[in-house]
């Protein structure tokens, strides 16, 4: 090269690479407007029906008080419960739902952090838990962005991947008609918040920093495969040992996703890799503690593992089939494309799947990233039904490797086409979205329908608020405070008994009731049908079995509803416990307006004379 052309050499080579820094940079800001678009959207989203939630206060009676949750709010009592454990300084977690003692051995870290949040700064624990639900939303999808850019290379393939995995649902749309309810109910896309990725963003908080650690989990791993090294995989493993303390049934499923996914790696180049062994094996010693402790927080506590145990069964899987029905026709529409691309080309070629730098068009996903979705796929179908009570828990993620698939098989359909590619793929997006907005549908109609709900209530009334912020103030922060059920005639004539307000007690107060959540409470309905028994004081429960019952309830406080009959059949058939005819061994302390709630304060001495008399 002569002397006099080196300048215009350097010229062009620093042009070149300033050109390509520019596209980097343009790409970068394209996608950070995506993602920016895509958090946005979600976040309206999801909060729609909170929007209509409070719009709806102060229409009715029951509609005094909205509490921000949308979806039946039992399970965020108990949520925020373990936030008012923390708070009052306690380090380990414990069952406010229950008034009989427990070992009290098991720390959530992230309910840990939250409550000491609410104890330094004063900030309410119900506002706390909807920020958190604002602040998740938006690094799960940066987590999905990233984890579907190491199995589709190419840009518009990855957006539609985070469109399908955040927005997509099955055919939960469907009329209900279609559905025997008797036998296997809706479809779990339309009622499941674990079921799908948008049914957890809509729902709580809860859910969303599993999913996150999830995606990091399985992401670092694959990483680790790649560049063949073991820090990555020691991340993976790190996230795995924070995702056993916080919701440890995630663990089980991406450990046997991981475990299918090894040997199916190595049958597909044909060779025998033990370094991946010992890398999943150095992920695995890192997790281990974890999963050694949550078995022996269960082996100590006979209350936390009753919790554990509450049958949560999986519906059969016909059910999922219709629930994931559009994501498994297009992942098996791709399947069968690449299969016969392969049949096509010699053995010793590389499939286009793994082709690294195609035309936007090419319809490329990874080798090993393909491989490792479809066995976490797998994954989960197994999980799903292990011969195990909480079989429905292990369903939380299935909706990731599905939605991913399904996307990618959206695009190997369109790209296949000729004409009409934007057309098909707004169509079929639109088809797969139509679920979540079913659901925002369901959601506030569920909502409207406040005055028929006995379970669950979103809602509170004006004296439920009074007796909450009186026992907030006027009782010892260790009282066990039991609200009895409300009774009422049904319309079809049966006696209801509405237990609903007394989840509130500890999510609010953080006091403890003798029964209040179906999975906390152990032994819930043997709980339950003697307070109603109490109520009714009909000869199920004689005056000497009252006493006994209060006793034994290690009770302080029972909240009585004001039962006033409308009528005489009302008066006939519901024989409740009235403020007139309150025991001598329980003392008014507070009633509010109407006399429409009285707190009762258990005489315990007295109570135990009139045993010993008897």
């Amino acid at each position: 090269m002569h002397p006099e052309r080196l300048p215009n050499c350097r010229v062009r080579s620093a042009m070149s690479m300033l050109a390509r820094v520019s596209n980097s940079a343009s790409a970068l800001r394209r996608d950070g407007r995506f993602l920016v678009m895509v958090i946005l959207i979600a976040l309206i989203a999801t909060h729609i029906p909170m929007l209509y939630g409070w719009l709806q206060t102060g229409t009715s009676e029951k509609c005094f008080w909205f509490s921000g949750f949308t979806i039946d709010a039992g399970d965020n009592n108990v949520y925020l419960s373990w936030i008012q454990v923390s708070a009052a300084g306690h380090f380990w977690e414990q069952n406010l739902f229950a008034t009989e003692p427990s070992a009290s051995v098991k720390w959530n870290a992230y309910y840990f952090v939250l409550g000491q949040i609410v104890r330094f700064t004063g900030v309410s624990a119900l506002v706390l838990v909807h920020l958190m639900r604002v602040a998740l939303i938006p690094p799960l999808i940066v987590a999905v962005w990233w984890f579907a850019g190491l199995v589709l290379p190419n840009t518009r393939h990855r957006r539609v991947a985070v469109v399908f995995v955040c927005f997509t649902g099955g055919f939960g749309w469907l009329p209900r008609v279609l559905f025997d309810e008797a036998d296997f109910g809706p479809p779990p896309d339309l009622w499941q918040p674990e079921a799908t990725t948008f049914g957890s963003m809509l729902w709580s908080q809860h859910f969303l920093l599993p999913l996150i650690l999830m995606v990091l989990s399985l992401g670092l791993l694959l990483t680790a495969e790649r560049r063949r090294s073991f820090a990555p995989a020691l991340l993976g493993g790190l996230c795995l040992l924070v995702l056993s303390d916080i919701h440890g049934y995630d663990v089980i499923p991406l450990a046997i996703a991981w475990a299918l996914y090894l040997p199916l790696q190595m049958l597909w180049q044909r060779r025998l890799d033990m370094s991946a062994f010992y890398r999943g094996a150095s992920a695995a010693m890192v997790a281990l503690p974890g999963v050694a402790y949550m078995y022996w927080v269960m082996k100590r506590d006979s209350v936390f593992a009753a919790r554990v145990l509450v049958p949560t069964l999986t519906q059969p899987a016909v059910i999922y089939l219709v629930a994931y029905g559009p994501l498994l026709i297009l992942m098996a529409w791709a399947g069968v494309v690449v299969w016969k691309r392969r049949r096509r080309r010699r053995r010793h070629e590389h499939l286009a799947i793994d082709a690294p730098a195609q035309p936007a068009n090419a319809t490329t996903i990874t080798t090993d990233g393909c491989l490792l979705l479809i066995a976490w796929s797998v994954a989960h179908l197994i999980a799903a039904y292990l011969p195990v009570p909480y079989q429905r828990k292990l369903v939380m993620g299935w909706h990731f490797p599905l939605a991913i698939l399904g996307a990618w098989g959206l695009c190997v359909l369109v790209a296949r086409m000729k004409r009409g590619r934007a057309f098909l793929l707004a169509l079929v997006t639109a088809l797969c979205t139509l679920t979540p907005i079913v659901r925002i549908w369901e959601t506030a109609r569920e909502m409207r329908n406040v005055d028929r709900r006995v379970d669950g209530r979103n809602y509170l009334t004006k004296p439920e608020v009074q007796v909450i912020d009186w026992i907030t103030a006027h009782t010892p922060a260790g009282a066990a405070v039991q609200p009895l059920p409300y009774m009422k005639i049904a319309p079809s004539g049966y006696v209801e008994a509405d237990a609903s307000f007394a989840a509130w007690i500890p999510a609010l107060t953080g006091r403890r009731v003798h029964f209040g959540h179906g999975g906390e409470t152990p032994n819930y309905l043997k709980l339950y049908t003697p307070w109603v028994y109490f109520l009714d004081r009909r000869p199920a429960m004689n005056e000497q079995q009252a006493r006994r019952w209060v006793l034994d309830s290690k009770l302080d406080y029972l909240v009585l509803p004001g039962f006033v009959p409308r009528n005489k059949r009302e008066e006939k058939v519901i024989n409740a416990l009235r403020p007139d005819r309150i025991p001598d061994y329980l003392v008014q302390v507070f009633e509010t307006p109407a006399r429409k709630l009285v707190v009762l304060k258990v005489d315990r001495d007295r109570l135990r004379a009139l045993d010993a008399e008897h």
